[in-house]
C-alpha cells in the first residue's frame, strides 16, 4: 500500500561505517567496479551507478552501520511532516557548508536517514 506521506524521496547515496576504509574501496572499487568519486581524510566516496557510496571508519560502535541519505523537494516540509507522524528526530534540518539542507530521522531500527535538499538561496 503506498504510503500517504507527502515525502516523495529519491536514494541519493548510502553511508557505510567500516572497519577499514581502504579494505572496504579494494572491495568496491576492484571486486566489484565502481568507480573511486573521491578519497578524503574522512573516507572515500564511490559511484554505484548513479548512487553514491560513502565510506566511513567506523567509531567502534556496532550499532550504527549504515545512514541512508533521501533527496526530497523540501527537507523542512519533509522532516517535519514525518515528526508529526511520531518519527523520531535524529538532527534538526540544517544548511550545510556543501550547499545542501538536510535534517535526519531515525528509522524503526535506529538507522539514521537523511532527507536533503537543495537550500534555497
Amino acid at each position: 500500500m503506498p504510503s500517504e506521506v507527502a515525502v516523495h524521496a529519491r536514494l541519493a547515496y548510502l553511508s557505510m561505517y567500516v572497519r577499514s576504509v581502504a579494505d572496504s574501496r579494494r572491495f568496491y572499487a576492484e571486486s566489484l567496479g565502481l568507480e573511486l568519486v573521491s578519497a578524503e581524510e574522512w573516507g572515500c566516496v564511490l559511484d554505484a551507478n548513479g548512487i553514491q557510496l560513502f565510506l566511513h571508519p567506523s567509531d567502534g560502535d556496532d550499532r550504527q552501520r549504515i545512514e541512508l541519505t533521501f533527496d526530497v523537494d523540501d527537507a523542512d516540509a519533509a522532516v517535519t511532516e514525518l515528526t508529526t507522524r511520531g518519527v523520531r528526530l535524529s538532527e534538526p534540518v540544517t544548511d550545510r557548508e556543501w550547499g545542501d539542507r538536510d535534517g535526519a530521522v531515525l528509522d524503526p531500527d535506529e538507522n539514521v536517514v537523511y532527507l536533503r535538499s537543495k537550500r534555497s538561496n
